[in-house]
């Protein structure tokens, strides 16, 4: 009896443990629910409706269905965000399409989640109405000539409106700038143009300079008939070294007065 009795307790004490344990697994598996936040990330929590706070990266668990509590993920790291062909008319009725690259980082994601119902719509808004305006207000080739000045004012623009939503623009670019047919014939032959205008320049330039040469040479030689003269008979002695030539010669002044100064002196003997 007693051994039966020890029997009967040790199975109602192992079912209780049982029981005990399901419940907590059963606890666990539907009464909980775990939520992890990785590095780089943080959560905005929500429950019942309303903003709590923010999380930062970690493990935390929440009863699930009676406080109706949400996590929404967000990234902190660096994103960027493409503006692609963006249709402008610039103040000289040129249409041109335009590409821009923002790159930007949620600094504060409960204002963003308090004041924007979808903060990276308002992002890419915010780009394409201030490079709207931006472009409109000036000429094709202003746009052309200052797209690093185009790229830093848009980032300002866009900074001074995002910054009070918790959203911080790192900078902005401008990747291209895309012409209508027309419009890239004309530049081309233009700037065909201007290289041939700098080419005839250059080419002017150099012709000056020889022309300068030659009338400091004439000038020169004018100045001074000797120097003609033995040039001459500078060419002369090239051909003579050559077996066979036969050189007529008809004397100068000038290559007398050469060969008069090369003659024997006075004191030398015949």
């Amino acid at each position: 009896m007693k051994g039966a009795r020890k029997m009967l307790e040790f199975a109602i004490i192992s079912s209780g443990l049982f029981i005990t344990a399901l419940g907590a697994w059963l606890f666990a598996r539907y009464a909980l629910v775990r939520v992890t936040i990785m590095e780089g990330r943080k959560g905005v929590h929500y429950r019942r409706g309303r903003l709590v706070g923010l999380l930062e990266p970690g493990q935390y668990v929440f009863w699930k269905g009676l406080l109706n509590d949400t996590v929404v993920m967000e990234e902190t790291r660096v994103r960027s965000t493409t503006l692609t062909g963006q249709e402008i008319v610039t103040k000289d009725q040129v249409g041109v399409r335009i590409s821009v690259i923002a790159r930007y980082r949620l600094a504060d994601p409960l204002r963003a989640h308090r004041e924007l119902e979808d903060y990276t719509a308002y992002i890419h808004q915010t780009l394409q109405i201030a490079i709207r305006e931006m472009i409109a207000s000036m000429t094709i080739e202003e746009a052309l000539g200052s797209k690093n000045a185009v790229a830093e004012k848009l980032k300002d623009v866009a900074a001074a409106k995002l910054s009070v939503f918790g959203i911080e623009i790192l900078d902005a670019s401008i990747r291209d700038i895309i012409l209508p047919g027309e419009i890239r014939t004309i530049l081309a032959k233009t700037l065909e143009a201007e290289m041939a205008a700098k080419s005839n320049l250059v080419t002017a330039r150099e012709e000056l300079a020889v022309a300068r040469t030659q009338a400091n040479t004439a000038k020169l030689i004018a100045d001074n008939p000797i120097i003609l003269a033995l040039k001459e008979l500078q060419t002369i002695a090239e051909f003579a070294k050559k077996s066979g030539n036969t050189i007529v010669l008809t004397p100068s002044s000038e290559w007398l007065s050469v060969l008069k100064g090369r003659g024997p002196t006075k004191n030398s003997g015949p």
